[in-house]
């Protein structure tokens, strides 16, 4: 895990990246304060978005909330903290036939307590993984450099080692979590080149 616990631990480490000062708050006022502040946000939404993160990731039991008066024919709330929807569990398995409209899902399955959803929530900074978090402090000083410095070649290289430190991190966190690793040459190829199936 990350040392980072706060946003504000996020912008003391983003600023030095671009020769700014480290602030003591984010309600300070100054213009670095604000600059992060009115960023910062839709910056770790976008990013949690972009990959089924494991550390970012809940499951939930949907809860049904009665007819639409449309097609699909039933509605279900998503939790509140959504970010991403990811998959969406009927039974024994992964489903498809449903559609996601606004905060709910509709589908037409009456009354049921066996939908889950698996989606990406925002994590507390304290949650993430040192690579995630040090990608999101670059990006932040990317953002920084260019706004408050116009500083637009050092925002370029913040940005492209934001994107190399986020990618990393994807590739550990895929790799993390158990993945089954495609086979390509499984024994019925072997089999059709006329090889020897083991």
């Amino acid at each position: 895990m990350s040392s980072y616990s706060a946003p504000i631990d996020i912008a003391r480490a983003a600023l030095p990246l671009i020769g700014g000062e480290i602030i003591d708050s984010l309600d300070d006022q100054s213009a670095e304060a604000n600059v992060f502040n009115a960023t910062y946000g839709g910056v770790v939404e976008s990013e949690l978005c972009k990959h089924s993160w494991s550390f970012a990731v809940k499951r939930s039991t949907l809860t049904y909330q009665g007819e639409t008066g449309d097609k699909p024919l039933y509605a279900y709330a998503l939790p509140s903290d959504v970010l991403a929807p990811r998959k969406v569990l009927f039974g024994l398995g992964e489903w498809r036939e449903y559609e996601i409209r606004g905060d709910q899902l509709l589908c037409d399955v009456q009354d049921s307590d066996d939908i889950d959803l698996i989606y990406n929530y925002r994590a507390d900074e304290v949650e993430w993984p040192s690579d995630f978090a040090h990608g999101i402090v670059n990006r932040m000083a990317a953002i920084l450099a260019r706004s408050l410095l116009e500083r637009f070649a050092l925002a370029r290289d913040l940005d492209a080692t934001a994107d190399k430190l986020l990618q990393n991190a994807s590739v550990r966190d895929r790799r993390s979590n158990g993945k089954v690793e495609f086979n390509r040459d499984p024994g019925l190829v072997r089999a059709w080149r006329n090889r020897a199936v083991s």
